[in-house]
């Protein structure tokens, strides 16, 4: 079992009927841009493996990859029950949002530290007391830094699952 904490989701989606070339025009639309009002730069996908049942594809490069988080796509059919199952991680999403995050803390911690140093960059009224950055500013770099991006990808799994199935219900529907 996978943690909440983990960068994907599966699920499946029913939909009232599913087109028997489902697959196929899924396939059509990560080739021609899975997202359409997506500039190319941010939209290039590329389909791994595609069979009657089955498709999968990935995000080719950094920025596609960090646009909407479906990083990695798997897409089986159930025809006898009509439902479309779908497993999807986005690490590279993840992994810019942990980096920035961490970024972010340590340069908010370096500013914060400085004064203990002795070392100012702006006029020493402008700094918090030692004892308010101890008990505010480190709990505040931690937070912001260590545990805001793992909290930013359990929220992002439900946006990002529902992006995907306004995809799957649209490529169902368009080939009604």
């Amino acid at each position: 079992m996978r943690s909440i904490f983990y960068p994907g989701y599966n699920g499946s989606y029913q939909p009232e009927s599913l087109h028997g070339d489902f697959i196929w025009m899924l396939a059509a639309r990560v080739d021609k841009g899975l997202l359409p009002k997506t500039s190319k730069g941010r939209n290039r996908y590329e389909i791994v493996n595609v069979t009657e049942d089955a498709i999968r594809f990935r995000a080719v490069n950094f920025l596609t990859g960090i646009n909407l988080g479906l990083n990695y796509v798997s897409i089986k059919v159930n025809r006898e029950a009509g439902t479309i199952h779908y497993q999807v991680s986005f690490w590279t999403w993840a992994r810019y949002c942990i980096f920035l995050c961490l970024g972010i803390g340590f340069a908010l911690g370096a500013l914060f530290l400085m004064p203990l140093m002795g070392l100012y960059l702006f006029s020493r009224t402008y700094y918090p007391s030692s004892d308010e950055i101890k008990d505010y500013c480190i709990p505040m770099v931690i937070f912001w830094g260590l545990l805001w991006p793992w909290i930013l990808i359990v929220f992002h799994k439900k946006s990002a699952e529902k992006s995907l199935l306004k995809i799957l219900e649209d490529v169902n529907n368009d080939s009604a």
